[in-house]
């Protein structure tokens, strides 16, 4: 369901990204969960430390994914200050199920995806929209669509803010506020864009649409059918 309200409504918006054992919900486990509601936390905020072997659980390990996070196994596995998975994949759920809230991050549905896969029987993710913040830079800027590009939360940063930002390991925490800080850059270029353009504020549905617009146009790049 979409929040039935202004696109200025930070309160309609979930800021989600996990840290993983690698790329596969099917092998592979959270070991990082951040999220936060709005750009305030008001209504919501938290990070955990995740032990992904807990329960008798043995997901893979990727070497890659640890290179990217910068957690080495010994200080996950065992580890009593970390959580099972299953208590931050529950608490974004109950969270979602409150009210309509957007699921916004770099990727958004990777991270979804390993919430998804650690709630226990009986518990499931409702239907939620998505604002996948790579979809919005290339609404707002096509131009940046070249062969080589990879656009992500660092590419973004980068070119939106100067800030490479990460020279140093990612950290869940670290990519939601970085996700909030690329989110309001881009809906505040698209707010004046469209306010020019409409003579009124837009609502959260238009821009989802928006979004959707970069979706595509990602796909006809990448050669794929829209």
């Amino acid at each position: 369901m979409i929040p039935d309200t202004d696109a200025l409504d930070d309160d309609a918006f979930l800021f989600l990204d996990t840290e993983t054992t690698g790329l596969d919900t099917g092998r592979h486990a959270m070991i990082e969960l951040a999220f936060c509601v709005g750009l305030t936390g008001r209504l919501g905020s938290e990070v955990f430390l995740i032990d992904p072997y807990r329960d008798g659980r043995c997901p893979a390990w990727s070497l890659e994914a640890e290179a990217v996070h910068g957690v080495p196994l010994t200080s996950v596995r065992g580890a009593p200050h970390r959580w099972s998975p299953v208590t931050p994949a529950i608490s974004v759920a109950e969270t979602l199920r409150i009210r309509p809230l957007v699921v916004v991050g770099s990727n958004p549905m990777f991270d979804l995806g390993f919430v998804g896969a650690a709630l226990p029987g009986g518990h499931s993710l409702p239907r939620v929209e998505v604002l996948d913040l790579r979809d919005l830079f290339a609404a707002l800027h096509p131009e940046e669509l070249t062969p080589e590009a990879r656009i992500g939360l660092e590419f973004m940063m980068r070119r939106l803010t100067g800030q490479p930002n990460y020279e140093q390991p990612h950290s869940a925490a670290g990519d939601v506020a970085d996700a909030q800080l690329v989110f309001s850059i881009l809906r505040r270029r698209f707010l004046d864009a469209f306010v020019a353009s409409e003579g009124h504020l837009p609502l959260v549905a238009d821009l989802l649409d928006f979004t959707r617009s970069g979706r595509a146009l990602r796909k006809l790049r990448r050669g794929e059918a829209v």
